[in-house]
C-alpha cells in the first residue's frame, strides 16, 4: 500500500540527505536499455543498434562534458 511508497520515500531521502548515495542524471542517448524497451525513432535506433550489435563500443554513447560555461540545448548542441 501507499505506506511502504511513504518508507521507501523517506528511506531515499533520509540517504540523499546525509550523502550516502548519489544520484546522477542520465540523458537518453546514453541509455541502453531505452533500445530495448522504447520506440527509437532515426539516428538514436541506429547508434543503439550498432551498439548491441558490438559494431560500435558503450563509449559512443558518450556526451563529452561540457565546461561551466557552456549550455546543452536540444539535440545535444552545445552553445558558448
Amino acid at each position: 500500500g501507499s505506506r511502504h511508497i511513504d518508507i521507501r520515500y523517506f528511506l531515499m531521502k533520509n540517504r540523499l540527505d546525509t550523502g550516502n548515495i548519489n544520484v546522477i542524471h542520465c540523458p537518453i542517448e546514453e541509455m541502453l536499455a531505452d533500445f530495448y524497451t522504447e520506440t527509437l525513432q532515426g539516428n538514436l535506433f541506429r547508434i543503439f543498434r550498432d551498439v548491441v550489435m558490438m559494431h560500435k563500443h558503450m563509449s559512443t554513447l558518450k556526451i563529452p562534458p561540457m565546461s561551466a560555461d557552456q549550455e546543452l540545448v536540444a539535440d545535444n548542441v552545445i552553445i558558448e
